[in-house]
């Protein structure tokens, strides 16, 4: 399978539409369904997100029998992170947990 390769970025958000890309326009993501720049803006966000996410999770994969690393846990992390606009260090998965 071939894709463009990431990374992908939210390059614009506008009141019709949102659009991903990098050095090309990927995608245009309307929400017209329902009528919600929220909505829409996420929508692009785990779009632009799709590459990063695809490697943190080849990267945990890749040897099922080896333990999951600092390194491809941050990685996930980073990759959630962008798609839920967050920030990493003190928005992402883990400290989420951590409130629970």
């Amino acid at each position: 399978m071939s894709y463009t390769p990431g990374p992908w970025d939210l390059i614009q958000h506008g009141e019709k539409d949102s659009r991903v890309g990098r050095r090309t326009l990927l995608a245009i993501v309307y929400s017209e369904a329902y009528q919600d720049r929220k909505n829409q803006e996420a929508n692009a966000r785990l779009i632009a997100a799709a590459p990063d996410l695809l490697e943190a999770c080849k990267a945990m994969l890749a040897d099922p029998l080896a333990p999951v690393t600092t390194q491809s846990m941050q990685a996930a992390r980073i990759a959630i992170a962008k798609a839920e606009a967050q920030s990493p260090e003190t928005d992402g998965p883990q400290s989420q947990e951590a409130n629970k």
